[in-house]
Protein backbone atom coordinates (compact mmCIF):
# COMPACT_ATOMS: atom_id res chain seq x y z
CA UNK A 1 0.00 0.00 0.00
CA UNK A 2 1.28 3.52 -0.83
CA UNK A 3 -0.45 6.46 0.89
CA UNK A 4 -1.36 9.21 -1.77
CA UNK A 5 -3.21 11.37 0.93
CA UNK A 6 -3.62 11.61 5.04
CA UNK A 7 -1.91 10.12 7.46
CA UNK A 8 -1.50 6.71 9.53
CA UNK A 9 0.43 5.10 12.54
CA UNK A 10 2.05 2.11 12.43
CA UNK A 11 1.50 0.16 16.03
CA UNK A 12 3.94 -2.26 17.42
CA UNK A 13 2.94 -3.73 20.44
CA UNK A 14 0.86 -0.90 20.74
CA UNK A 15 2.99 1.79 21.08
CA UNK A 16 3.59 3.95 17.47
CA UNK A 17 6.40 3.10 15.78
CA UNK A 18 6.63 5.64 12.83
CA UNK A 19 3.85 7.80 11.11
CA UNK A 20 3.16 7.45 7.55
CA UNK A 21 2.59 10.69 5.30
CA UNK A 22 2.01 10.75 1.38
CA UNK A 23 4.66 8.70 -0.58
CA UNK A 24 5.10 6.11 2.40
CA UNK A 25 4.59 2.74 1.71
CA UNK A 26 3.53 -0.03 3.99
CA UNK A 27 2.90 -3.87 3.56
CA UNK A 28 6.29 -4.52 0.81
CA UNK A 29 7.50 -6.77 3.28
CA UNK A 30 4.71 -9.42 3.77
CA UNK A 31 4.39 -9.02 0.19
CA UNK A 32 7.82 -10.52 -0.26
CA UNK A 33 8.09 -12.70 2.49
CA UNK A 34 4.41 -14.06 2.41
CA UNK A 35 4.66 -14.40 6.35
CA UNK A 36 2.45 -12.27 7.91
CA UNK A 37 4.09 -9.33 10.11
CA UNK A 38 3.39 -8.07 13.25
CA UNK A 39 1.85 -4.28 13.99
CA UNK A 40 -1.15 -2.60 12.87
CA UNK A 41 -1.64 0.23 10.96
CA UNK A 42 -4.86 2.87 11.70
CA UNK A 43 -5.36 6.44 10.32
CA UNK A 44 -4.80 9.20 11.71
CA UNK A 45 -6.41 11.43 9.18
CA UNK A 46 -9.20 10.46 6.35
CA UNK A 47 -6.68 8.36 3.57
CA UNK A 48 -6.32 8.01 0.37
CA UNK A 49 -4.36 4.76 -0.68
CA UNK A 50 -2.52 2.80 -4.12
CA UNK A 51 -3.50 -0.77 -3.82
CA UNK A 52 -0.33 -1.75 -5.98
CA UNK A 53 -1.08 -4.82 -7.74
CA UNK A 54 0.71 -7.90 -7.70
CA UNK A 55 2.29 -7.55 -10.99
CA UNK A 56 3.10 -3.84 -10.09
CA UNK A 57 4.95 -4.48 -7.42
CA UNK A 58 6.85 -7.65 -8.76
CA UNK A 59 7.77 -5.58 -11.65
CA UNK A 60 9.64 -3.10 -9.24
CA UNK A 61 11.15 -5.67 -7.05
CA UNK A 62 12.96 -6.96 -10.39
CA UNK A 63 14.21 -3.61 -11.57
CA UNK A 64 15.75 -3.15 -8.18
CA UNK A 65 17.46 -5.50 -6.61
CA UNK A 66 18.96 -3.85 -3.78
CA UNK A 67 15.03 -2.82 -2.68
CA UNK A 68 14.50 -6.61 -2.92
CA UNK A 69 17.16 -7.40 -1.09
CA UNK A 70 16.61 -4.84 1.85
CA UNK A 71 13.15 -6.47 2.65
CA UNK A 72 13.78 -10.01 2.71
Amino acid sequence: YFVVEGEAEELRDGEVARTLRAGDSFGEVTYVTRKSQPGTVRARTPLVLHVAPEAEVAEVLTTDRPLEGRLQ
